[in-house]
């Protein structure tokens, strides 16, 4: 039959096993009430509802889609799981966005993969992460890495980054935007970018908090405001003066202000006039 009307219960048995029950539940509300399980196996057939389904058990759909023109609620007292167990599983919205929401206070977005988590951007997309619309209260990073490097050559960030022919004006691989203090009278120092250390040197190598190793830079490293090092400033090639008066300055309490060592220099020092 194509059409099944009853104003009442309708039991469909199988051999004597109840395994598909429609009923009305009350005298207003529409609701279909699955006591066991739902196969569907067939791409013909479709189970289309207005109102409320709900399942005690399983719905298995072998062959066709779930489509859902309002919500689609999955509840259970100990959770419940959406799972592909061959093939892929797929979450499209055909118009408007695809929304994963976390109601419950302290409940986290978990995604697990046995290999890469991948996105592919459109021409204008973005990965935004949006941690200024409810002010932020972490104290180890609004983006976060934890990263214990098991093979030669590993990067915690790897950056491929390409200017194509089209490409005008000013472009960055590293963007950090206006750094904005609004006033707040107990911070003690901002900082760009900090490095915080390393706890030793590989076994014969070397650690650089910055390594430049290219040379096709115009500048490596250039700043507008001052510089300053704490430490000895180690230069190994030539330092140009390209203005038009050169301060080396000492400070107050300098027991040396000024040292020019040439004790390693074939040459000696040169002051030129």
């Amino acid at each position: 039959f194509t059409t099944l009307s009853a104003t009442g219960d309708v039991t469909m048995n199988d051999a004597g096993a109840d395994t598909l029950l429609i009923g009305q539940s009350g005298a207003t509300d529409d609701t279909v009430t699955i006591a066991g399980d739902i196969s569907l196996t067939d791409d013909n057939w479709s189970v289309t509802a207005a109102g409320l389904i709900t399942t005690a058990s399983n719905l298995a759909v072998n062959g066709d889609a779930i489509t859902a023109d309002g919500d689609l609620t999955i509840t259970g007292a100990t959770g419940a799981n959406l799972v592909a167990t061959t093939g892929t599983l797929d979450l499209q919205a055909s118009a408007g966005n695809l929304t994963l929401t976390s109601v419950g206070a302290g409940s986290d977005i978990t995604l697990t993969s046995a290999d890469d988590i991948t996105t592919a951007l459109v021409a204008d997309g973005q990965l935004y992460l949006d941690a200024a619309t409810t002010d932020n209260t972490t104290t180890t990073g609004v983006l976060r890495m934890a990263v214990d490097s098991l093979t030669t050559g590993n990067s915690a960030l790897y950056i491929d980054y390409e200017t194509l022919a089209t490409a005008a004006g000013t472009q960055s691989a590293i963007d950090v935007e206006t750094i904005t203090n609004t006033g707040s009278a107990t911070i003690q120092n901002i900082y760009g970018l900090l490095l915080e250390g390393i706890s030793a040197d590989g076994a014969g190598g070397n650690s650089y908090g910055i390594y430049l190793p290219d040379s096709n830079w115009d500048r490596a490293i250039y700043a507008v405001d001052s510089v300053q090092f704490d430490g000895m400033l180690d230069l190994n090639g030539s330092m140009d003066a390209d203005v038009s008066t050169y301060n080396v300055n000492s400070t107050t309490g300098d027991n040396t202000a000024i040292v020019l060592n040439a004790s390693h220099a074939a040459g000696g020092v040169q002051l030129i006039s």
